[in-house]
């Protein structure tokens, strides 16, 4: 549990973002901006925390607010966020809050929501305990039963439920979603491993804190964990009792041997029958043995000897499914990495935990389920450094199996989670193409086919949002615009894997930036985007904004878009501004394939004279034959009085009915170029006449060879 007091502050300091969730989920519709950003700031702030400790709690003692069994700073107890999440816990007369390693955005939103509500409405439905349990919540929980380390002068080894029976105390250490009353509590105190493998849990929480303790609360600690086995353990028959006692005694000799060493002299003559004390004693007697002998003489480790036997054995083992549906036998597998790992035996652990990933190749999917199960036990329990190793390690396995799974489960979830974890270390510390490698693994599952289920493709989408925070985008923003930085083609690859939240921020700054080298980079990055930025952009076009960001917008579809996307440029073909006008029409023409001619028909009726030039010069340029009529009937309607815009649309008039060759037009055009009256009393200007006999000889010319060949 969190010592340090750098921790504890930045536990103090995530109080206000758990309080403003809480308020907003009260005040706002669940559906709210509001409310998801309050959740989503807090579950990032939150999951950060428990990457660094896997157990973070607040309870209530004697109207005070603890943090973790921690005291607060008396400014701080007395700040409004500290008091707040007191008032919370009073009102619906609750010890503790808790939050462990694991947990999911969906299992916080659910905590929070129930947090929000009135204590009335929470009892009527059953209390939170109920609620929880219908929803499977298992990272976040109330009045859980915990161990913890308190100041000096306080009990150091409490539970923050004195009266829980003593066997669930015991095995919540191992198994914390264990119940008390449970019909497995009757089984596990009968067998000696399973009592093994409960100590050596809260063996492990104590060596966390050994530096944050003197050694006499060192040494009381253990003795309290050591006292709890014994009460549990009264039933034991002597035989068991013995099993016992060499399982505990190579556990704490293991942990810490000095520690081992100064228990003999404590009050621990009756644990286990006296069988604990004799077999410390006899085992530091054959130490002493083995140390006195000569350096050449020295007989191996038998200690780590056995230890990497019963781990190879073990591995060998997991290539046999029963291995892996025997529950009693797994049991023993995260102690025998926890031993691995204190006596930094790396390579044996992670041969061990390769051959248990092996398994989620299996064609069978409940070998996969357990193999994944076991793996999320076993991973979430590791410091965050060595968990990314490990990840490394078993990357093969474990990304495979996320793009191949087709059977969605918690055990899915908690793997894609533990990646999702190692992805936002890898950004953070700025190892982007290994970051890129596990991100590649949710976008092929965002993707989906046919077999991918909708949960998974939700879940890898919902990661891969997680991970375009703001932070994130910043910094790889910060990479990417740093001309001499060595990172910046990774950072920059990363940061269009991220998708449509990344998207999402580049238009935001793309709408504000002032100066034009940061639009062009900005353009550039969203670009490189291609098909996966489309959606977010031509969402932005229905939106108020400056003409200048959306002629921004229009140019990015014309690089990228397609006949969907030139359809939604149609509206800006009506637009005020004229530079955003020809800024559409250039992109519809370029990605509009067969649409184009149909969209510029549309629009020509409703735009003004000015822009029509350009309108009918793109649908002659676009061969769009359907015009033709249309072109006719605009040359035959003129007004009484010919402007010099009017000159200028007929003659760009007969100059399209050239570039689009219809026979129709041939008869319209000779009168037009012979100044005959059959359209108006009036001739032609010689410009518009000289363009209509150009137009004549090209049609007429196509004619011939059409008929030539």
């Amino acid at each position: 549990m969190p010592t340090d007091t750098d921790i504890i502050k930045k536990i103090v300091d995530l109080l206000p973002l758990l309080n403003t969730a809480i308020k907003n989920v009260r005040l706002y519709p669940p559906s709210s901006a509001t409310v998801s950003g309050a959740v989503n700031r807090l579950y990032l702030a939150l999951t950060n925390l428990l990457n660094e400790e896997d157990h973070i709690f607040f309870t209530e003692s004697e109207k005070s607010l603890l943090i973790c069994g921690r005291s607060l700073a008396q400014k701080d107890q007395e700040g409004l966020p500290a008091v707040s999440l007191l008032n919370i816990l009073l009102g619906f007369g609750l010890r503790s809050l808790s939050f462990r390693r694991g947990l999911e955005k969906d299992e916080l939103g659910f905590f929070i929501s129930l947090l929000a509500r009135t204590p009335e409405s929470v009892d009527g439905e059953g209390g939170f305990a109920r609620l929880l349990s219908e929803h499977h919540i298992i990272h976040a929980a109330v009045d859980e039963k915990v161990y913890m380390a308190v100041d000096k002068g306080q009990q150091l080894f409490s539970t923050m439920d004195t009266a829980a029976d003593p066997a669930a105390r015991l095995f919540m250490l191992s198994r914390p979603e264990i119940e008390p009353g449970s019909p497995k509590l009757n089984e596990w105190v009968r067998q000696p491993e399973a009592l093994a493998v409960a100590f050596n849990a809260g063996l492990s929480k104590i060596m966390a804190q050994k530096e944050s303790l003197s050694g006499d609360q060192f040494l009381s600690t253990v003795e309290n964990l050591l006292e709890l086995l014994h009460e549990v353990t009264g039933d034991l028959d002597d035989e068991n009792r013995e099993v016992l006692s060499r399982y505990v005694g190579d556990a704490l000799i293991d942990a810490d041997a000095e520690t081992a060493r100064e228990l003999p002299g404590r009050n621990i003559e009756r644990l286990l029958g006296g069988r604990l004390l004799r077999y410390l004693t006899e085992e530091f007697i054959r130490l002493r043995q083995d140390e006195a002998r000569p350096i050449e003489d020295e007989a191996e480790d038998e200690s780590l000897s056995r230890l990497l036997q019963v781990a190879e054995k073990f591995g060998l083992g997991l290539r046999d499914s029963r291995t892996l549906l025997d529950d009693e036998l797994m049991a023993h597998l995260p102690k025998i990495i926890e031993q691995l790992i204190a006596r930094k035996q790396q390579e044996a652990m992670e041969k061990l935990l390769e051959r248990l990933a092996a398994n989620l190749a299996s064609d069978n999917a409940d070998i996969r389920l357990r193999a994944a199960g076991r793996l999320a036990d076993i991973i979430e329990r590791l410091p965050a450094g060595l968990q990314q190793a490990v990840v490394e390690k078993l990357s093969a396995n474990l990304l495979d199996w996320i793009k191949k799974e087709r059977n969605f489960s918690a055990e899915y979830r908690r793997i894609c989670v533990i990646v999702k974890n190692v992805i936002q270390n890898l950004i953070a510390q700025k190892q982007f193409a290994a970051a890129l490698r596990y991100l590649d693994s949710f976008n092929t599952v965002a993707a989906g086919d046919d077999e991918t289920t909708e949960d998974a493709r939700s879940l890898a989408a919902g990661l891969t949002a997680e991970l375009a925070g703001p932070a994130n985008i910043d910094l790889l923003l910060a990479e990417i615009n740093d001309p001499e930085s060595p990172r910046r083609a990774d950072a920059g690859r990363l940061f269009t894997a991220l998708g449509s939240d990344a998207v999402a921020d580049l238009l935001e700054q793309l709408r504000h930036a002032t100066d034009s080298d940061d639009r062009v980079r900005i353009m550039h990055l969203i670009a490189s985007l291609k098909e996966r930025a489309l959606p977010m952009i031509t969402g932005q076009l229905n939106q108020k904004a400056p003409w200048f960001y959306l002629r921004n917008l229009a140019y990015l579809l014309g690089q990228i878009g397609n006949e969907e996307t030139a359809r939604s440029l149609a509206p800006l073909l009506e637009h005020d501004n004229d530079r955003l006008r020809q800024e559409a029409l250039k992109s519809i023409y370029k990605t509009g394939g067969n649409e184009r001619g149909a969209i510029l028909l549309a629009a020509l009726c409703r735009v003004g004279d000015e822009f029509k030039l350009s309108l009918v010069e793109a649908l002659g340029q676009a061969k769009v034959e359907e015009a033709t009529p249309v072109l006719i009937d605009l040359l035959k309607d003129r007004p009484l009085i010919t402007t010099a815009a009017r000159t200028a649309l007929e003659e760009k008039i007969c100059t399209a009915l050239g570039m689009i060759g219809s026979p129709k037009a041939l008869g319209p055009l000779t009168d037009v170029a012979r100044s005959k009256s059959f359209f108006s009393l009036r001739v032609y200007p010689d410009r518009v006449r000289t363009a209509a006999a150009r137009s004549l000889a090209t049609i007429r010319s196509k004619i011939r060879q059409a008929e030539a060949s």
